[in-house]
């Protein structure tokens, strides 16, 4: 019996160890007549043994997600010329191995089209995004205006 609880506890340890977490999921509150915002997010990628054993053939990535509450249409994004406003769709983003993946305005990012309702600064939203190899893991998405995010994304460099 003195065995098991050792082994009992490790098996527990192991299982509540995720290689990927969601961090930092904010919704930008979009301008009042617009039907269409950002979503921004870091994903950190650990390699742990089961990963390692699985041999997976390419390198894990987002490539979609849904916010259920907002719109059915979550595009990944990313600004194609940065002299001009338009955007690039992408069909997916890899993840850094073993690092944090930032899906923010100076990089790929997320776009959610032809929003059900307007989201107000102060509010949150389940986002579960898609991973091609994982489980889903949803996080929750505070609504902040672009002037919080920016304070909080220069507050963040700085650490």
């Amino acid at each position: 019996m003195k065995k098991l609880l050792p082994l009992s506890a490790l098996l527990l340890s192991t299982t509540t160890l995720a290689s990927v977490n969601v961090n930092h999921c904010f919704i930008i509150e979009p301008e009042p007549k617009a039907n269409e915002t950002y979503l921004f997010l870091d994903i950190d990628y650990r390699i742990d043994e089961e990963t390692k054993a699985l041999r997976i053939p390419s390198p894990e990535a987002i490539v979609g997600g849904r916010i259920d509450a907002l719109t059915q249409d979550v595009q990944i994004r990313i600004q194609a010329n940065p002299n001009q406003p338009t955007t690039q769709r992408l069909p997916r983003i890899n993840l850094k191995p073993d690092g944090v993946t930032s899906l923010n305005l100076e990089n790929a990012h997320l776009k959610l089209f032809n929003l059900t309702r307007r989201p107000i600064q102060g509010e949150q939203y389940t986002f579960v995004p898609w991973l091609q190899y994982h489980d889903e893991i949803p996080c929750q998405a505070k609504v902040v205006t672009m002037a919080q995010y920016q304070a909080f994304t220069a507050a963040k460099e700085t650490k």
